[in-house]
C-alpha cells in the first residue's frame, strides 16, 4: 500500500512539473581543473556552488536546497594516511563518527563505496583512486533526505557511475 501511494505521488509530481523529468538531455558533465576529477550531474535538479579557493572541486545544490552533490579531488591517500586501503578504512571510520549508520559497502583495489543514513539523511560516498600509486582520490559525495530516497537513487546512481579520475600529472598541488 505504500508503495503504490508512493508511486502515485511521483506520478503526480512528474506531471505537475513539480520535480523536474530526469532526461538525456539534462545532464551535464563537471571535470575539475585542478585533479581531473569528473563526474555527470542532473543540471535541472541542480545549480553548481562557487568553486572553493583551493580549486579542489565543486558542490551542486539542488535547486529546491534539500540535496548536494560534491565532486572532488584531494592527496587524502597520501596525505591524511599512508595508502588507499587504509585512506578508505580513515574515510568511514570518519563518517561513522559523524554518526553514518553505514548501510552500504563495496569495492576494489581502487576504488570503493560506502552510503547510509545520519539524523534523516542519506548519505553515499564514492573515491576511485588516482596515480599509479593510487596517492589521489577522487570523490563523489551525495546527500539528501530519507523521504527522497526514490527520486535520489536514479541519480546516484548515474553520477556513481560516470565518476571518473584524471590524468595524474606532476603539477598536481
Amino acid at each position: 500500500m505504500r508503495t503504490t501511494a508512493l508511486t502515485a505521488s511521483l506520478l503526480a509530481l512528474l506531471a505537475t512539473g513539480a520535480w523536474p523529468a530526469i532526461g538525456a538531455d539534462t545532464w551535464k558533465r563537471y571535470t575539475n581543473a585542478r585533479f581531473g576529477t569528473s563526474a555527470e550531474y542532473p543540471a535541472n535538479l541542480f545549480e553548481p556552488g562557487e568553486p572553493p579557493e583551493n580549486g579542489d572541486g565543486l558542490a551542486f545544490e539542488a535547486r529546491d536546497g534539500t540535496a548536494e552533490i560534491r565532486i572532488y579531488g584531494s592527496h587524502g591517500p597520501s596525505v591524511v594516511t599512508d595508502g588507499f586501503p587504509e585512506y578508505r578504512n580513515w574515510l568511514t571510520r570518519h563518517e561513522v563518527g559523524e554518526g553514518l549508520k553505514v548501510s552500504y559497502r563495496a569495492g576494489g583495489k581502487d576504488w570503493f563505496a560506502i552510503s547510509g543514513e545520519s539524523r534523516g539523511r542519506i548519505i553515499y560516498i564514492k573515491v576511485v583512486g588516482g596515480c599509479p600509486d593510487l596517492s589521489m582520490a577522487h570523490h563523489l559525495r551525495i546527500e539528501y533526505p530519507v523521504s527522497d530516497k526514490a527520486l535520489y537513487d536514479p541519480v546516484v546512481a548515474r553520477t556513481a557511475r560516470s565518476l571518473k579520475a584524471g590524468a595524474c600529472r606532476d603539477d598536481q598541488q
